[in-house]
């Protein structure tokens, strides 16, 4: 039975214990302890009136023994029907969907049971087990009680989120809110994860953002990456382009997954399975723009739809695509990131939703998935060269003069070549492997390139629009300060 149980790093949760703010003597609660981290965390800060509930026995037992002054119970903690109020309460709920708690049935917990009780009532239908967690820890605060949790921040975007954030805010003020990324949590649980602190009640605070990586056990402030969802406009988008509705192909055969059994419900969009072994060939994550397709976000939740499922796995294959561009991947352990995952030549151009027909859309479709399975059977995949492999190499080569600018050409001309074709500009036409190690072949391919016409400057055509920008995002700073 899988009860969720994924384990907080250890700097993750002395991070999370140093956000409390509150008195040493202060009765503190970790609803889900599992194997005690937390514990071991606010007890190093010095809290010594600390209860906690594990409904696992077996971690229950173990950590039992090692906390022997701290009030420990094997219990649900949703089932809690005490008044004791705390103080603080720190947790990393159990990572449950809401499509699986009906699976927690023999420990009494069904979605049926938890919305009897109406401190969940305003959550929405899709919530997942770490909003009840959420809901009844904040129900079990003091007035001006402060909580930290961390959880998935896929909420954001999730249906349901919205619904979510306002019931939030709501009954409690959201403090800090920190994005986190890196080796959050042990045995490489994939997700995308955010640490809330949340104060009872409702007062006037401005939320402050942060954002963490955390490596080989330390963690330091990074810059925020902005996909390109989050980007929030003033002016209205129509004042600028013109929008319309998209091609509608008919084929929902390709958008609607075939039914499965009850028991076979997945995660993952699609998958490709073969039929005699009845195990995977690759994971298929459909996608509604290019954008999404690149986002390392996306890339992380395929990735891990494929660690989850190891034993199901007969290729470690996945796959994002919108099905006009695709990116293939292959999972490795020792490629832990999905940059060194991804298989070249990266993102590919399947069809043109602008210019194809519908049947021409869907013969291309075919053709290129035909193409990928054919690979992944037989195990033809190269890994697309990082910045990191090119780096290395090029320090090896450092002493050769000419080894070192003909590795330099050729990286260049696979740059240039990429970036044109990602705007429609056929200068450069040819795959690097044409040439065949012909560096001067190379060369003489990217004379074709108008270099002077890339790099001419005209201050009246793009002064203008520069101060512009500038001119917009003064007033949106400004208008953010107050």
């Amino acid at each position: 039975m899988d009860l969720g149980q994924v384990f907080t790093d250890r700097a993750v949760a002395a991070y999370m214990a140093s956000m409390f703010e509150v008195e040493r003597d202060a009765l503190i609660l970790d609803p889900c302890f599992g194997a005690g981290v937390f514990l071991e965390m606010v007890m190093q800060r010095g809290f010594t009136n600390v209860e906690g509930y594990e409904i696992d026995k077996e971690l229950y037992k173990n950590v039992k023994v090692q906390y022997p002054k701290f009030r420990l119970y094997n219990s649900d903690f949703l089932k809690v029907a005490g008044t004791r109020r705390y103080d603080g309460i720190i947790m990393n709920p159990p990572y449950i969907r809401q499509e699986k708690i009906d699976d927690l049935k023999q420990l009494g917990i069904t979605k049926a049971k938890l919305r009897k009780n109406k401190i969940y009532k305003k959550l929405p239908g899709s919530a997942n087990m770490y909003m009840y967690f959420i809901f009844k820890a904040l129900d079990l605060l003091k007035e001006d009680g402060e909580l930290v949790v961390i959880f998935p921040s896929s909420w954001m975007d999730a249906r349901g989120g919205e619904a979510f954030q306002k019931v939030l805010n709501s009954c409690a003020t959201i403090m800090k809110q920190v994005h986190i990324s890196g080796d959050v949590f042990e045995k490489s649980a994939l997700v995308e994860v955010i640490i809330l602190k949340l104060k009872k009640g409702k007062i006037e605070h401005k939320t402050e953002t942060i954002y963490l990586e955390t490596r080989d056990g330390s963690m330091r402030e990074t810059a925020k990456t902005i996909d390109c969802g989050e980007v929030k406009f003033d002016i209205p988008f129509s004042r600028y382009a013109s929008v319309r509705r998209g091609l509608t192909t008919g084929c929902n055969a390709m958008y609607i997954n075939p039914s499965i059994k009850e028991e076979e419900k997945l995660e993952m969009d699609y998958v490709i399975r073969n039929i005699h072994t009845q195990k995977y060939l690759c994971v298929i994550e459909v996608k509604r723009t290019p954008a999404d397709v690149q986002s390392t976000r996306y890339q992380i939740q395929a990735q891990s739809y494929v660690q989850m499922n190891h034993p199901q796995n007969e290729k470690p294959f996945y796959v994002l695509t919108n099905l006009e561009k695709l990116i293939s991947f292959r999972y490795d352990t020792s490629k832990p990131r999905v940059y060194q995952q991804m298989l070249a030549p990266g993102m590919e151009s399947i069809c043109d939703f602008s210019m194809d027909d519908e049947s021409t859309i869907v013969k291309k479709l075919a053709a290129a998935f035909a193409e990928l399975i054919d690979k992944f059977k037989k195990d033809k995949y190269q890994y697309l060269s990082t910045l990191d492999q090119f780096l290395s190499y090029m320090n090896t080569v450092a002493a050769d003069d000419k080894r070192w600018k003909s590795s330099m050409a050729m990286l260049m001309y696979e740059y240039i070549r990429g970036a044109f074709r990602a705007v429609r500009r056929s200068e450069i036409k040819y795959d690097i492997r044409k040439f065949h190690d012909d560096v001067e072949q190379v060369c003489i391919e990217a004379n074709k390139v108008d270099f002077d016409g890339i790099f001419a400057y005209d201050s009246a055509k793009y002064l203008p629009l520069l101060y512009s920008h500038i001119r917009l995002w003064m007033r949106r700073r400004l208008r953010h300060l107050i």
